[in-house]
């Protein structure tokens, strides 16, 4: 979970300074873009979020989906030669590994458990 939030967290950051940048420049694409990376890393925060802390499995897939799309991203620009494909893959790889182990599952399980128990209001 925390490495899926602070992964998010740098591409909010770097989707800021994007939006900032384009600003200056006035250069109106490169700041939607730059505000679609907050929004997406964003959800990518709330997911990891509720996956970590409650144990939704909805979430979790969704982190599995956005990681093999990054790990696709990353290996259609690692071939390509534009940005920083390794290091994508490798960042996706590493989320999609964490995020199936057997005690991640065991503990998502148990938080989910815990939270279904927890009396309401």
């Amino acid at each position: 979970m925390w490495v899926s939030l602070i992964t998010a967290g740098l591409g909010i950051v770097l989707g800021l300074i994007t939006v900032i940048i384009s600003l200056f420049s006035f250069f109106a694409l490169g700041a939607a873009g730059g505000l679609f990376i907050i929004l997406l890393e964003a959800g990518v925060a709330v997911c990891a979020w509720m996956a970590g802390t409650q144990g939704l499995p909805a979430g979790r897939m969704v982190l599995t989906v956005l990681a093999a799309l990054s790990v696709l991203g990353g290996l259609f620009n690692a071939v390509s030669g534009v940005g920083t494909g390794v290091l994508g893959v490798l960042v996706g790889v590493a989320l999609l590994v964490l995020w199936w182990l057997p005690s991640t599952s065991e503990e998502m399980k148990a938080k989910q458990a815990q939270h279904r128990s927890t009396p309401k209001g």
